[in-house]
Order: C-alpha cells, then structure tokens, then sequence
C-alpha cells in the first residue's frame, strides 16, 4: 500500500490540519467515505496514531515510533528547508 496515491493525500491532509472529516477527506480523493475508513485502518496498522470521532473527524497524534515523511515535513515546516523523503535507500550519497 505504499504507492497508494490516496494514502499519501490523507496523509497530507491530516499533516495540515488539526482535524479532518472523512466527509472533507472522501470529497478529495473523490471516494466514498467507507474507503477513507480503510485507509485510515490500513495506516493505523502501520504504526501511525491516527483517533477518529464521528463529530469532528480524524487527526494525527503520531507516526509511531517510525520516522515518516509526514513528521519530517510537520518538523521543517516554515524553516525553508527542502525535505527530500526515501522509504528506504542503498546510498543517501546516490540520491
């Protein structure tokens, strides 16, 4: 699921707001809400922390104890950095 185009727009959306309705999240990837909740499952499962209610929608508390792209754009927002992000990598002096 890591080359899910969905996945990383939920991500992003979670990343830049504080809270996030599936309702918001569906409407921007264009599918049912159902979908987004097993997206939201499937990242879960992957370690990020991610509590939902039904009033006011989902939000990110943490990426686990993994280091995810989106904690590291959230750690460097505003500083003019540019954050170049590999899941994993032979060579950080190749890339």
């Amino acid at each position: 699921m890591r080359n899910n185009p969905n996945r990383e727009k939920i991500l992003s959306a979670l990343a830049k707001a504080t809270v996030v309705s599936g309702e918001e999240i569906s409407t921007l990837l264009g599918v049912t809400r159902a979908a987004v909740w097993k997206q939201i499952t499937s990242l879960r499962a992957e370690g990020y922390v991610i509590p939902g209610d039904p009033r006011s929608g989902y939000r990110l508390l943490s990426d686990g104890e993994r280091c995810y792209e989106v904690s590291l754009l959230r750690a460097f927002a505003g500083e003019g950095r540019r954050v170049v992000y590999f899941p994993s990598t032979c060579s950080t002096n190749t890339d």
